[in-house]
């Protein structure tokens, strides 16, 4: 059975699923009601910045199924003349193979498996009293002086570097295409960065800010939404502050 929305008769979203659990999303655009496209596709007024091309949409729509809680991949079809669109009366056209994403399945079992490991050496280390749950829910951060960009301390800054690093480390180094794997509480504060990012200090700003990224706050709008997220899963594009 298809299910087909519409929105404001402008664009047309069908997921047709397959007997296998995957499928085919058909993005249906009204051409008449595009604006932003130079080739007159995609967009039209639909109360929120989406890109109308076809790539950016199958990085839009990855995104979205990921969030949804789907180990899927979406993929562009390509067309019989080798473009990714065709014409249908009043609607473009951009099909999608939906495909399982073996993965980024293994991506978030490592995640998940580690988030529990992490929270087994936290519990450990109360029982053990190598940390005190007062110190592990301490959120007074107090500024580190002389350091640009600021760096801060809290009472959990150097049980994290001594238990908490060595996991992020043993993360990273399952995977090359892994940039960074880290912990950080519920304000962005992130204590003990993975150990390529924990160099000495070095007073130069820009030295500094990739060679040395731990006891920082990161509260931009991709980290802040990641503390704050409740999903099991959150894929977001990050532009960090050294250019990347």
């Amino acid at each position: 059975m298809n299910e087909s929305i519409k929105f404001a008769n402008l664009y047309e979203v069908d997921f047709s699923p397959k007997e296998n659990n995957n499928g085919k999303l058909i993005l249906k655009i009204n051409r008449d009601s595009c604006m932003y496209c130079p080739t007159g596709v995609g967009g039209a007024q639909l109360g929120f910045a989406v890109c109308p091309y076809p790539q950016l949409f199958s990085v839009y729509l990855d995104t979205v199924l990921k969030n949804s809680g789907f180990y899927k991949s979406v993929k562009m079809v390509k067309e019989q003349d080798d473009s990714h669109m065709h014409k249908d009366g009043e609607w473009d056209v951009i099909t999608f193979d939906i495909e399982e994403d073996e993965n980024f399945k293994a991506i978030c079992d490592i995640l998940h498996k580690s988030a529990d490991k992490i929270e087994d050496i936290m519990s450990n280390a109360i029982k053990d009293s190598k940390i005190s749950e007062e110190a592990l829910w301490d959120r007074n951060y107090v500024e580190v002086p002389n350091t640009d960009p600021k760096k801060y301390k809290t009472k959990f800054t150097d049980f994290a570097k001594n238990y908490i690093q060595p996991v992020e480390d043993s993360i990273l180094s399952i995977n090359k295409k892994f940039i960074y794997a880290v912990l950080v509480d519920d304000n962005g504060y992130l204590p003990a960065h993975n150990s390529i990012y924990d160099k000495p200090l070095t007073g130069d700003y820009k030295a500094d800010l990739i060679g040395n990224r731990s006891m920082r706050i990161f509260n931009d709008y991709t980290g802040i939404s990641a503390v704050k997220n409740t999903n099991p899963i959150l894929l977001l594009p990050y532009p960090r502050d050294i250019g990347v």
